[in-house]
């Protein structure tokens, strides 16, 4: 009896793991299915925007950012997530997340082990906004990374 009730035990926990390796692995594959469909539509829609009068302009740097914020938070594609906050900063300077995306940029070149380019791009972020959110966290990393005492 003791026999009958491991080998069930036994059973049930394989049967048990399959099911959460099976679950884990599903999720992932349909949520990179997904992911993959709202790139495309963003960068559908993207196309179109560009393609239409000046009143549909305005909504091209938000659909850049949701491009670019995709690529950084969902597929970790750094290069890619630069492309469109580059674009954002050179056609759209104004636009109301240039600040963020400023910082974005020097974060995506420090996450690709490209010191020199993130610094760079984090001082132009101290330069064009002294008294931004990341300004201060930003000047002690700076310090940091160039090997000044904090």
């Amino acid at each position: 009896m003791a026999k009958k009730l491991k080998l069930i035990f036994f059973i049930a926990f394989f049967l048990w793991i399959c099911y959460i390796i099976k679950t884990k692995v599903l999720d992932l594959i349909v949520g990179n299915y997904l992911l993959g469909k709202k790139i495309v539509k963003y960068e559908n829609k993207l196309k179109e925007l560009s393609e239409k009068s000046d009143n549909g302009k305005k909504d091209i740097p938000i659909n850049l950012f949701t491009l670019g914020s995709m690529y950084y938070d969902k597929t970790h594609d750094f290069e890619k997530a630069i492309g469109y906050f580059q674009q954002i900063i050179s056609e759209f300077p104004d636009c109301d997340f240039a600040e963020l995306v400023q910082f974005m940029i020097g974060d995506c070149y420090e996450r690709l082990g490209r010191i020199e380019l993130a610094v760079h791009e984090y001082k132009n972020y101290l330069q064009k906004y002294p008294n931004g959110k990341q300004a201060e966290n930003l000047s002690e990393k700076l310090k940091k990374i160039e090997g000044q005492p904090a």
